[in-house]
Protein backbone atom coordinates (compact mmCIF):
# COMPACT_ATOMS: atom_id res chain seq x y z
CA UNK A 1 0.00 0.00 0.00
CA UNK A 2 1.24 3.25 -0.58
CA UNK A 3 2.14 5.88 1.79
CA UNK A 4 -0.08 8.91 1.51
CA UNK A 5 2.59 11.27 0.43
CA UNK A 6 3.05 8.80 -2.10
CA UNK A 7 -0.29 8.91 -2.99
CA UNK A 8 -0.42 12.15 -3.71
CA UNK A 9 2.86 12.61 -5.98
CA UNK A 10 1.11 9.90 -8.06
CA UNK A 11 -2.20 12.04 -8.24
CA UNK A 12 -0.22 15.29 -9.22
CA UNK A 13 1.78 13.43 -11.73
CA UNK A 14 -1.25 12.11 -13.33
CA UNK A 15 -3.77 15.40 -13.19
CA UNK A 16 -5.76 16.78 -14.33
CA UNK A 17 -8.51 14.40 -14.17
CA UNK A 18 -12.44 14.07 -15.34
CA UNK A 19 -14.75 11.79 -13.50
CA UNK A 20 -16.47 8.70 -15.19
CA UNK A 21 -20.08 10.50 -16.36
CA UNK A 22 -17.85 13.59 -17.67
CA UNK A 23 -15.79 11.08 -19.72
CA UNK A 24 -18.39 9.53 -21.32
CA UNK A 25 -19.99 12.34 -22.17
CA UNK A 26 -16.89 14.04 -23.72
CA UNK A 27 -16.40 11.13 -25.83
CA UNK A 28 -19.51 10.18 -26.84
CA UNK A 29 -19.86 6.80 -26.06
CA UNK A 30 -21.82 4.80 -23.57
CA UNK A 31 -20.85 3.30 -20.46
CA UNK A 32 -20.22 -0.58 -21.92
CA UNK A 33 -18.34 1.10 -25.06
CA UNK A 34 -16.10 2.26 -21.99
CA UNK A 35 -16.05 -0.86 -20.30
CA UNK A 36 -14.66 -2.48 -23.53
CA UNK A 37 -12.24 0.28 -24.45
CA UNK A 38 -10.70 -0.04 -20.62
CA UNK A 39 -10.71 -4.08 -21.41
CA UNK A 40 -8.65 -3.67 -23.96
CA UNK A 41 -6.70 -0.50 -23.29
CA UNK A 42 -7.25 1.96 -25.53
CA UNK A 43 -8.26 4.70 -22.87
CA UNK A 44 -6.29 5.21 -19.34
CA UNK A 45 -8.06 5.43 -15.87
CA UNK A 46 -6.99 5.40 -12.64
CA UNK A 47 -8.61 3.64 -9.87
CA UNK A 48 -9.06 5.41 -6.14
CA UNK A 49 -8.97 2.43 -3.39
CA UNK A 50 -12.76 2.83 -3.35
CA UNK A 51 -12.62 1.61 -6.77
CA UNK A 52 -13.88 5.07 -8.42
CA UNK A 53 -12.03 5.33 -11.74
CA UNK A 54 -10.98 9.10 -13.00
CA UNK A 55 -9.53 9.86 -16.15
CA UNK A 56 -6.12 11.48 -16.96
CA UNK A 57 -7.38 14.93 -19.27
CA UNK A 58 -4.37 14.79 -21.05
CA UNK A 59 -4.81 11.88 -22.52
CA UNK A 60 -7.26 13.06 -25.01
CA UNK A 61 -7.12 15.76 -27.66
CA UNK A 62 -10.33 17.99 -28.91
CA UNK A 63 -10.89 18.58 -32.65
CA UNK A 64 -12.13 21.35 -34.03
CA UNK A 65 -15.20 20.36 -34.50
CA UNK A 66 -15.62 20.03 -30.34
CA UNK A 67 -15.34 16.10 -30.35
CA UNK A 68 -13.18 14.24 -27.68
CA UNK A 69 -10.77 10.89 -28.39
CA UNK A 70 -7.86 9.67 -26.98
CA UNK A 71 -4.73 10.88 -28.98
CA UNK A 72 -4.08 8.33 -31.08
CA UNK A 73 -0.34 8.10 -30.74
CA UNK A 74 -0.91 7.06 -27.11
CA UNK A 75 -3.41 3.86 -27.84
CA UNK A 76 -0.85 1.55 -29.25
CA UNK A 77 1.60 2.07 -25.90
CA UNK A 78 -1.29 2.03 -23.49
CA UNK A 79 -2.46 -1.24 -25.25
CA UNK A 80 1.50 -2.59 -25.29
CA UNK A 81 1.94 -1.68 -21.34
CA UNK A 82 -1.21 -2.76 -20.12
CA UNK A 83 -0.65 -6.27 -21.53
CA UNK A 84 1.88 -6.59 -18.36
CA UNK A 85 0.67 -3.94 -15.92
CA UNK A 86 -2.56 -4.05 -15.33
CA UNK A 87 -2.36 -0.91 -12.83
CA UNK A 88 -3.46 2.21 -14.32
CA UNK A 89 -1.56 4.22 -12.03
CA UNK A 90 1.54 2.54 -12.74
CA UNK A 91 0.76 2.94 -16.82
CA UNK A 92 0.24 6.41 -16.48
CA UNK A 93 3.27 6.84 -14.65
CA UNK A 94 5.32 5.50 -17.54
CA UNK A 95 3.68 7.49 -20.10
CA UNK A 96 4.50 11.04 -18.08
CA UNK A 97 8.16 9.60 -16.82
CA UNK A 98 11.36 11.03 -19.01
CA UNK A 99 12.97 8.09 -20.80
CA UNK A 100 16.61 8.77 -22.14
CA UNK A 101 15.74 6.30 -25.34
CA UNK A 102 12.78 9.06 -26.29
CA UNK A 103 15.34 12.10 -25.70
CA UNK A 104 14.47 12.44 -22.29
CA UNK A 105 11.17 13.52 -23.47
CA UNK A 106 7.87 11.17 -22.29
CA UNK A 107 5.86 9.05 -24.03
CA UNK A 108 2.80 11.48 -23.48
CA UNK A 109 5.23 14.27 -24.81
CA UNK A 110 6.77 12.20 -27.50
CA UNK A 111 3.08 11.99 -28.70
CA UNK A 112 2.37 15.50 -28.43
CA UNK A 113 5.48 16.72 -30.72
CA UNK A 114 4.55 14.27 -33.82
CA UNK A 115 7.95 12.83 -33.27
CA UNK A 116 8.47 8.75 -34.83
CA UNK A 117 5.82 6.54 -33.99
CA UNK A 118 8.07 3.58 -34.40
CA UNK A 119 10.53 4.63 -31.49
CA UNK A 120 7.54 4.80 -29.09
CA UNK A 121 6.63 1.07 -30.46
CA UNK A 122 10.45 0.31 -29.41
CA UNK A 123 10.17 1.65 -25.80
CA UNK A 124 7.13 0.14 -25.24
CA UNK A 125 8.12 -3.10 -26.43
CA UNK A 126 11.69 -3.03 -24.20
CA UNK A 127 9.08 -2.26 -20.94
CA UNK A 128 7.24 -5.15 -21.87
CA UNK A 129 10.63 -7.67 -22.22
CA UNK A 130 11.37 -5.86 -18.92
CA UNK A 131 8.10 -6.61 -16.84
CA UNK A 132 7.52 -9.95 -18.57
CA UNK A 133 11.20 -11.36 -17.38
CA UNK A 134 10.50 -13.70 -14.35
Amino acid sequence: MRSTDEQRKLADLLAPYWSAPRTLQELGITAGEMRQRLADGSVLAVATYGGTLFFPIWQFERHPDGGVEVKPGLITIMQTLRTVIEDGWMVGTLLRTPAPELDDLTPEQWVDADREPATLDRYAAGLVRKGSRP
